[in-house]
């Protein structure tokens, strides 16, 4: 069987039971064989190898159990660049691409800034940034997750990129002594369809709507001295209720809503004015 004929029969049995079953079957195919796009496309005529063709097949029927494919692979793209994953870490979704973005954008050009990635996971966002952004800043990232920090090591050692990881719940064991804070903590009140269902149900769901770990993340930072430049992911409908805990907590707050490529409102810059004599 050559490698279109592979692709027809994966594509084919992933019909029902994936949103993209030709583009899953490709990126499994690739991923067994080792080859990128334009090489398969190359090759497209060549024979696959039976036990390279049997561990392809097993990859399928594991997807059509429903297991993400970055679980299948391994690994995830992430802001042009690959990152280890596991069951123990959220899948980097290419919504939060905006957010870093946005956040390499602003500090372009700054030195010696100290910022902190609160509930980091796999450490794609830190790492994207301590990638794109200046060599003398400090770069941190911070989990409840002893699991999901080792996975945030090894893709930090993958992309020679020098991060100090700590384990932490919030701002427990980090402290608040930093100039930038992004975290895109747990935001869903609910698990919203099966496609989640194999991640790591505590990198998901969060209490009081979806709000519970922000509004502690905001009482913690309440009673700080410091006053970091903060920048959120949180829910599609949750833009008022962060700028009433924003209100409530960090009163004299500035915030600002952004929205993802879809239009949808889904991050917050927020920065405290300074007050005279500070």
């Amino acid at each position: 069987m050559n490698y279109v004929e592979t692709l027809n029969q994966g594509s084919k049995a992933l019909e029902t039971s994936s949103n993209s079953p030709a583009l899953d079957a490709e990126v499994l195919l690739r991923f067994v064989v080792n080859l990128s796009k334009e090489d398969l496309i190359s090759n497209r005529l060549s024979t696959i190898d039976p036990k390279k063709h049997e561990k392809y097949l097993e990859l399928l029927k594991e997807r059509k159990k429903g297991v993400p494919v970055a679980y299948l692979t391994g690994q995830k793209e992430f802001y042009r660049a690959k990152f280890k994953v596991n069951k123990h870490v959220l899948i980097p979704r290419p919504e939060t691409e905006s957010l870093v973005e946005r956040i390499i954008y602003e500090l372009g050009g700054k030195h010696s800034l100290k910022i902190l990635d609160i509930g980091t996971g796999s450490g794609c966002i830190i790492i994207s940034l301590a990638r794109n952004l200046s060599n003398a800043n400090h770069y941190f990232g911070s989990d409840d997750s002893t699991r999901a920090l080792a996975v945030a090591e090894e893709n930090a050692v993958a992309h020679k990129v020098k991060i100090k990881f700590i384990r932490s719940d919030l701002t427990k064991n980090t402290g608040t002594d930093y100039d930038v804070i992004v975290a895109n903590l747990p935001y869903l009140s609910v698990l919203e369809d099966d496609s989640t269902k194999f991640e790591p149900k505590t990198a998901l769901l969060a209490e009081n709507n979806g709000l519970a770990l922000y509004e502690r993340l905001f009482k913690e930072l309440s009673v700080s001295k410091h006053r970091p430049m903060i920048y959120l992911e949180f829910g599609h409908d949750h833009a008022e209720e962060i700028k009433r805990l924003v209100e409530q907590y960090l009163p004299g707050s500035m915030v600002e809503i952004f929205r993802d490529l879809m239009g949808v409102p889904r991050f917050a810059r927020i920065w405290r004015k300074q007050k005279p004599g500070e």
